[in-house]
């Protein structure tokens, strides 16, 4: 994950400031949700990397669920040492439809007991 600075909209691509280099969000890395406006702040996921008759161009997301996972690694100590645990939730509870105005992220939360 990197912080990146919204720099302009290009068509339907979001073109963000990542320091050194400029990367590209399209529109199927964009979150649904979301909208964005330039000089705004927003953490972003490098996707890959393109190469382009320009040179390389960095393709970056915020519609990967991999950023949730390191957000909470950055965010919560107990899930970066291993104290605190999330995967997908089970079977029985996925399958619970989401209703069409809230959408959230589902997961299961696992703890490890430490003694002490």
């Amino acid at each position: 994950m990197i912080n990146a600075t919204i720099k302009r909209q290009e068509g339907q691509d979001v073109i963000v400031d990542l320091g050194k280099a400029e990367g590209r969000m399209p529109k199927k890395e964009q979150s649904r949700l979301e909208s964005f406006a330039p000089g705004e702040r927003a953490r972003v996921v490098i996707v890959r990397v393109e190469k382009a008759s320009k040179g390389p161009q960095v393709v970056v997301s915020r519609a990967v669920p991999e950023l949730v996972s390191i957000c909470f690694q950055t965010e919560v100590p107990e899930i970066y040492d291993n104290t605190l645990s999330f995967g997908p939730l089970p079977a029985k509870l996925a399958s619970v439809p989401r209703s069409r105005s809230c959408r959230r992220t589902r997961m299961s939360i696992r703890w490890a007991l430490v003694s002490g």
